[in-house]
């Protein structure tokens, strides 16, 4: 027998067993060993990227930020009661009204502010809005949509039919997709933006969701061009050198013209190339379901989850993290795909619907609401990590209470030692699911640890 893995010594009196653990289940609304505790955020998200988190603290209204690199956090500023973008070498603020002019936008870096106008709209906590990427964003002026270039301090004003409810995308080398109206017809336009030209890929669509990475264009529709004589609408990928129909995007039943609603843009993702759309359920399990399916950059289409799924992130090699159900049906929850190969169950028991999750060096981070703070937690996806969890120890029956959380099933020896050079395996316990399990072992007390075999 191998021993594979080696984790957790845990000092087992009675006292500090039950200390230690007792914080650990108190800040953790679900106890998963992918998922490691990093920092308490206390105060509401104002935004995200893959450096940093911003937020604006609940005690005093300052505006902080955690770099996820250091781990470390700095005040950007006291007193900012409104909200606040990340930058790459900055920020982007959004001081109190001023009446009849609206709300200043002002650029903060490295003690300068560099006032950009006035907005009409308010810019609060994060929502997830695809308005700012690397040095790029764009912005609602009184003076109408720009693109600014944060880094060389230059702006692209829009044509005025480009406004803030526009849908939008823009990537971090400054291409931006929009769907302005067509003044002729009132519906929408695809129109990509790139080193100042504005290009039209497709007139009169009706867009649930647009997306671009720079290099290639996303987009749904139910219009068709001319000459189209389908019932149903389409997902379309622009790339460099062709224009693909991805798949249908809405289902018309045989013999009536009702079609379903077309899919949410969280069955859809964009990252290095890769793509991740919907295809409606080829066994019409749920009529206004949708598979999700990945595309990778050279060409090759298979299916990742069954419906209902939706996507929660994707990394630049195209691994996915998805709530739902995997694609051969075995596992359900949230789960991780990687760019070949099974998916593998991540957690069914952490966060709620609520809980965000991002990508920063490739690696995955969740965001959720915990009893001290908004929660940032790395997510381990790759390795299998396992923990011994809550030990208390009964003098009375001298019985070592525990638990054993794995993150795939496995068998675990629970070993003591008095002296840290001779240790003795004392029981042998297995796991099939990544909930805590519950074990009892009669045992002296000592100190313990639990390997994997």
């Amino acid at each position: 027998m191998r021993i594979r893995q080696l984790i957790f010594i845990a000092l087992l009196t009675p006292l500090l067993g039950l200390i230690a653990n007792a914080q650990l289940i108190a800040q953790i609304p679900a106890f998963h060993p992918r998922y490691q505790r990093i920092a308490t955020l206390p105060g509401d998200i104002m935004d995200i990227n893959s450096e940093a988190v911003l937020y604006l603290d609940w005690h005093d209204l300052s505006l902080a930020s955690f770099n996820l690199s250091t781990r470390s956090t700095t005040t950007v500023r006291t007193n900012n009661g409104w909200g606040a973008r990340l930058l790459p070498n900055g920020y982007l603020l959004f001081n109190d009204v001023i009446e009849g002019k609206g709300q200043p936008i002002i650029q903060l870096e490295n003690g300068e502010e560099l006032n950009l106008g006035f907005t009409p709209g308010y810019y609060g906590p994060y929502s997830g809005d695809r308005t700012l990427e690397g040095r790029f964003g764009l912005l609602n002026t009184t003076d109408g949509m720009i693109l600014r270039d944060f880094t060389a301090r230059t702006n692209f004003l829009f044509p005025t039919n480009i406004v803030w409810w526009t849908p939008r995308d823009v990537a971090s080398n400054g291409s931006v997709v929009l769907a302005p109206r067509n003044t002729n017809n009132n519906n929408w336009d695809v129109t990509w933006y790139q080193n100042g030209q504005l290009q039209t890929l497709m007139e009169s669509s009706n867009l649930p969701c647009i997306l671009t990475d720079g290099t290639n264009v996303l987009w749904t529709t139910s219009t068709f061009p001319s000459g189209f004589d389908g019932s149903f609408g389409y997902i379309y990928l622009q790339t460099p050198n062709e224009r693909i129909a991805l798949d249908t995007n809405t289902y018309v039943i045989a013999d009536t013209s009702s079609s379903y609603l077309p899919p949410p843009a969280d069955s859809f993702a964009m990252n290095g190339g890769w793509v991740a759309f919907p295809r409606f359920s080829p066994d019409l399990r749920l009529l206004t379901s949708y598979d999700i399916w990945r595309r990778s950059p050279d060409g090759v289409i298979s299916r990742v989850a069954l419906a209902p799924s939706y996507i929660k992130a994707m990394r630049a090699d195209g691994a996915l993290l998805i709530t739902g159900t995997d694609a051969t049906g075995t596992i359900s929850g949230i789960i991780f795909v990687p760019p070949a190969g099974p998916a593998k169950l991540i957690s069914n028991n952490f966060g709620d619907s609520s809980t965000r999750y991002f990508v920063s060096s490739s690696q995955f981070y969740a965001l959720t609401l915990t009893q001290t703070g908004m929660g940032l937690f790395l997510v381990e996806v790759d390795a299998d990590p396992f923990g011994l969890g809550s030990p208390t120890f009964n003098p009375a029956t001298g019985t070592l209470s525990y638990d054993i959380v794995a993150s795939e099933p496995g068998t675990f020896a629970l070993q003591r030692t008095t002296n840290f050079l001779d240790w003795t395996t004392i029981a042998t316990n297995t796991v099939t699911n990544g909930i805590p399990n519950r074990f009892e072992t009669p045992t002296p007390p000592a100190f313990f640890r639990l390997q994997k075999l």
